[in-house]
């Protein structure tokens, strides 16, 4: 992105855009990349000091083929978009694999949940497939000798997931959209039925529309702006990334079986070459709260190894949390 339309704000700046699009993660920057083929101008404001800076870098990367069941928005979304991540790669410049999944079982009443999971998938359109213990082993050689079974995902695959979010946001300054970062949204003026102004510490941008893509401040924006009213809240993950070495015998991503409260622990390999583990998932106050802590990073690791006895505390290079934006459903 060039200087031209990466700038900071001006405490005098006084700006007019058709749309205002804030929060330059990855939903915000493809917004922004789609707004610029039109004839539309359009701003984009981010808080933080650069794109994804939130949720979008501080992830798995797993890019999913079934993740909700039939007749959700999600799963509609995804349907529509994940075989479609190979030529995106390809038109935005980022790294994707596809390289298929299992949701491991490792009891005999996790396994009584896969029938159910196949079927969502099956519902969505996704590929699935019960396999027993044997069968799972000979696709993926790591996966622990006390699975009793599990749901193979034949088109799950992973990107990398800031190179995607730059590759948006690089498509978009280049067709036009200006970027302002530093720059969180503190006002939204409203003239009668439509909003009218979007003010940050340093900018007031006059706006015919407003996009709220600011992921864990959303119900927050929405107040802002007299929207509807609903809360979101920062969720803590917590993840171990391992080096090349481990990362090159792990052929497929290896899901836990999923929980009422979650949909569980990954194993992940990346599009670098590495692997990871996590995430936990703990619901805090402070989306700037990114610490780690010991107790919680060794029960994902002794949770991850259950599903891949070979883990070693040697094969880890680097621990970090990242916030991702909750809300009840």
């Amino acid at each position: 992105m060039t200087a031209r339309h990466a700038v900071r704000g001006d405490p005098a700046e006084h700006l007019a855009a058709d749309v205002v699009v804030i929060g330059a993660g990855v939903i915000g920057c493809a917004i922004a990349a789609r707004l610029s083929r039109t004839t539309a101008s359009v701003l984009v404001l981010e808080a933080a000091g650069d794109v994804g800076e939130g949720a979008s870098k501080g992830n798995a990367g797993v890019a999913p083929s079934y993740y909700a069941g039939p007749g959700t928005l999600e799963a509609r979304l995804i349907a529509d978009s994940y075989r479609r991540w190979e030529e995106l790669g390809r038109k935005l410049d980022f790294t994707y694999r596809r390289m298929g999944g299992i949701i491991a079982a490792l009891t005999d009443e996790q396994a009584t949940g896969l029938p159910e999971a196949r079927d969502e998938a099956l519902g969505v359109g996704a590929a699935a497939e019960i396999l027993d213990g044997a069968a799972i082993r000979r696709l993926e050689p790591l996966i622990s000798g006390q699975a009793v079974a599990g749901l193979w995902l034949a088109e799950e695959g992973v990107i990398d997931p800031l190179r995607l979010t730059v590759g948006y946001a690089e498509l978009a300054a280049r067709n036009g959209v200006r970027f302002r970062f530093d720059s969180p949204v503190t006002a939204i003026e409203r003239d009668g039925a439509r909003i009218a102004q979007v003010r940050t510490r340093n900018t007031r941008v006059e706006a015919r529309f407003v996009v709220n893509a600011s992921g864990v401040r959303l119900g927050e924006v929405s107040a802002l702006a007299g929207g509807e009213p609903f809360r979101m809240w920062p969720r803590k993950g917590e993840y171990w990334l391992l080096d090349r070495e481990f990362g090159s015998r792990l052929s497929h991503i290896v899901f836990a079986a999923p929980s009422k409260e979650s949909k569980g622990l990954h194993v992940v390999p990346t599009t670098h070459g590495n692997a990871l583990l996590g995430p936990s998932a703990d619901e805090i106050e402070h989306p700037e709260d990114k610490a780690t802590h010991e107790d919680i990073l060794v029960s994902v690791f002794e949770r991850a190894r259950t599903l891949v006895p070979s883990l070693t505390p040697d094969d880890a290079i680097k621990v970090f949390a990242a916030n991702r934006p909750a809300s009840e459903e």
